[in-house]
């Protein structure tokens, strides 16, 4: 079973949203967990990270951009490598507003809550895209993409995206 760090929105389990106490702190991927603090209070999208992020070795992310209508965060393999072949995946949030808000498409699928989800595969050539599941919730779209994966693999790294981080525990619907 995957190691999860539990995350606190900030110090002495108080959120960066108004200083307001976190009820229950959700659980982050250990590659993730430092990040938050980085989200919660610079976007005005609702904070998923995923728990689980099946690997056999150590992931590194970071923060790619963080504005008020999105949010955009890189996996990679290696700690600091900007090239494509180090990248694990990603995950990102989108506002309505959001210029790059991505359309629904795919093949339909359901999340374990029964969210609709849509799950697009790239066939690996010459150069290895990312198998992507795009999701709604409240609204906010939400994009999980991993390298050379499979439908069970993001759908196990979306249906493990608690939150909204930064509230109180469950998911907004």
């Amino acid at each position: 079973m995957m190691l999860q760090a539990l995350v606190l929105s900030a110090i002495a389990g108080f959120s960066m949203l108004g200083g307001r106490p976190v009820a229950d702190a959700l659980p982050v991927a250990p590659a993730l967990a430092d990040l938050t603090v980085q989200l919660i209070g610079f976007t005005g999208v609702p904070l998923y990270l995923p728990a689980e992020l099946p690997s056999r070795s150590d992931l590194f992310a970071h923060v790619v951009a963080v504005q008020q209508s999105s949010y955009f965060v890189e996996i990679d393999w290696v700690s600091g490598c900007d090239m494509h072949q180090c990248q694990y995946g990603d995950v990102a949030g989108f506002a309505p507003t959001d210029p790059d808000f991505p359309v629904l498409h795919g093949t339909p699928q359901s999340l374990a809550d029964g969210t609709p989800a849509y799950f697009t595969s790239v066939p690996c050539g010459n150069r290895c895209e990312d198998d992507t599941l795009i999701f709604e919730r409240a609204g906010y779209r939400y994009v999980v993409d991993a390298k050379t994966a499979t439908l069970q693999i993001v759908m196990q790294i979306a249906n493990s995206m608690q939150g909204p981080l930064g509230s109180k525990r469950g998911t907004a619907s």
